[in-house]
């Protein structure tokens, strides 16, 4: 897959966080302006016993794109983004340092980042960057066009860990325990794999049925779910390193990285291991290790994960039979797909399909 550049020099139509708050605003400023604007329609408050719930959902103009951003107050320590959106065209905005520890689920599409202008981030999905950016540290970002971008992003602050979770910093995970300390005053990160599982969990809760005060109870539940597993995961010894292999040469992880992006593209037919194997260079042992080991999921799992969620998209946004949709996504009988579907969903592709013409 072609690697994603800009050319920094233009100048990039804005993203709904920057029309929500106006340019170069800070994620706090963007929450102030929403709770001042708590009476407008698209802004849904829940008062609890504890704190008070917003959430701002602002729709792509159908001129620039199809979906929606979602603004997110969970907390008074706890702010989330959930994007499910795709952009015709490339679009940018600044990002003001405010020493919030992020986590960034990216299930789709494609991030790109100025740290410096020399240092530049890429991050494809499925991946979890763990971000931590001091306040005055201000970067540029950059949104790829034509791409789904489907990811959720949680903004921390210190007391979310402490106070709220009841942990002390030695529990915690070294980016963490860094963060709380503010040991270190310069931008830090940290991309993993994003294990299948947790994928299907964030598509799940950005494509919920939930409304209004009902969704912002479920996304505050969902969130604290995912910020254990992931707090549990990054405790993990053995959660970054196989013991058992030597690290990846450069050369693997460009042919791993090949295989990955026909897996979550190629469906009908399915590539098989030992073809792919073939094709990047590889043998199959090499394969399946490397593969696990720099995705953190099997080479099944993931492109079948991929086959699933382009079988979901064509149920929900296509009027075409579940007999052709099954055939698109590699799957010559129809009782082998619904079984499938049924496996992976937990419903048939009838019911994801009514699911989605309720909503």
């Amino acid at each position: 897959m072609e690697e994603f550049s800009v050319n920094t020099a233009v100048d990039y139509p804005r993203t709904a966080r920057t029309v929500l708050s106006g340019n170069e605003k800070s994620l706090s400023k963007t929450f102030e302006f929403i709770r001042s604007k708590q009476n407008k329609s698209n802004i849904v408050k829940l008062k609890d016993q504890q704190t008070t719930l917003y959430s701002a959902r602002i729709n792509l103009d159908p001129e620039e794109g199809v979906g929606y951003w979602e603004f997110l107050q969970l907390s008074d320590d706890l702010y989330v983004i959930a994007t499910d959106c795709q952009y015709f065209k490339t679009h940018a905005e600044t990002v003001i340092g405010e020493d919030f520890l992020e986590f960034h689920f990216k299930v789709s599409g494609e991030l790109l980042m100025e740290i410096t202008e020399e240092s530049k981030l890429s991050i494809r999905g499925p991946s979890l960057l763990i971000w931590k950016q001091p306040t005055g540290c201000n970067i540029r970002e950059w949104i790829k066009g034509g791409a789904r971008e489907s990811s959720l992003t949680l903004y921390c602050k210190p007391n979310l860990f402490i106070d709220r979770l009841g942990l002390k910093p030695e529990q915690l995970p070294r980016i963490v325990e860094s963060f709380i300390k503010g040991d270190n005053k310069s931008i830090e990160h940290e991309v993993i794999p994003l294990n299948p599982a947790l994928g299907f969990s964030i598509i799940n809760l950005l494509r919920s049925n939930f409304g209004d005060s009902f969704h912002l109870i479920h996304t505050r539940a969902k969130t604290f779910d995912l910020l254990c597993d992931i707090l549990q995961y990054l405790c993990s010894p053995n959660s970054h390193n196989d013991v058992d292999s030597k690290p990846l040469s450069s050369y693997e992880k460009q042919r791993l990285q090949e295989a990955r992006d026909i897996l979550s593209t190629t469906f009908s037919p399915p590539p098989t291991i030992k073809g792919l194997a073939k094709k990047i260079g590889l043998n199959e042992t090499k394969f399946k290790r490397g593969f696990k080991k720099l995705f953190g999921t099997t080479i099944y799992e993931y492109g079948n994960y991929h086959r699933m969620q382009k079988a979901l998209e064509l149920l929900q946004t296509t009027e075409e039979s579940v007999t052709d949709i099954a055939l698109k996504v590699g799957y010559e009988y129809q009782t082998s797909f619904t079984s499938a579907v049924k496996h992976f969903f937990g419903v048939t592709p009838k019911q994801l399909r009514d699911a989605a013409l309720k909503n």
